[in-house]
């Protein structure tokens, strides 16, 4: 007895050299995040008790980006041809962005300040004491997408990525 567990498993295919690998960064491609990092694993300190509890309407905001991620289908679509390699962020973006370097055979350097934060994970970091940039950076559960991409092709991948709301 306990709770009920669902897992679902979906199969499709793909067709040939239209798939984003891990295994396709190149020396010198720039690394991209598709949003803001963070606001999941804030959420599950939260619920486990070591970030303080914050007003109501940013609980909401942190649980819904815990509970409901939004799968960034669209952008992985339009990075078809211009992304060298990408995944998801569900382990967090160093483990993730490791496993597009070891596949790859680079390595790689974060800029933590330039990290995308929301506004309220900027200013928690700023205020907890146990928050760190290191907590975010290693979080989970984002289901944003990491990708690499030549420098070159900064303009296109902005205008292939603005959020449509």
């Amino acid at each position: 007895p306990g709770p009920t567990s669902i897992s679902i498993t979906m199969l499709g295919r793909i067709r040939v050299n239209k798939a984003l690998k891990k295994s396709n960064a190149k020396l010198g491609d720039d690394i991209w995040v598709s949003g803001n990092i963070g606001d999941a694993g804030v959420a599950l300190r939260i619920i486990k008790g070591e970030v303080n509890v914050i007003d109501e309407k940013s609980r909401n905001y942190l649980f819904k980006r815990l509970h409901l991620p939004e799968p960034r289908l669209e952008l992985g679509n339009n990075l078809i041809g211009i992304a060298n390699s990408a995944t998801d962020i569900s382990d967090g973006l160093v483990n993730d962005l490791n496993n597009i370097c070891r596949a790859s055979g680079f390595g790689a350097v974060i800029q933590a300040d330039r990290i995308p934060t929301s506004d309220l994970v900027s200013s928690l970091i700023k205020q907890t004491k146990n928050l760190k940039i290191s907590h975010i950076l290693s979080g989970g559960d984002d289901y944003e997408l990491v990708f690499t991409a030549p420098p070159e092709l900064t303009k296109n991948i902005n205008s292939r990525s603005r959020y449509r709301n």
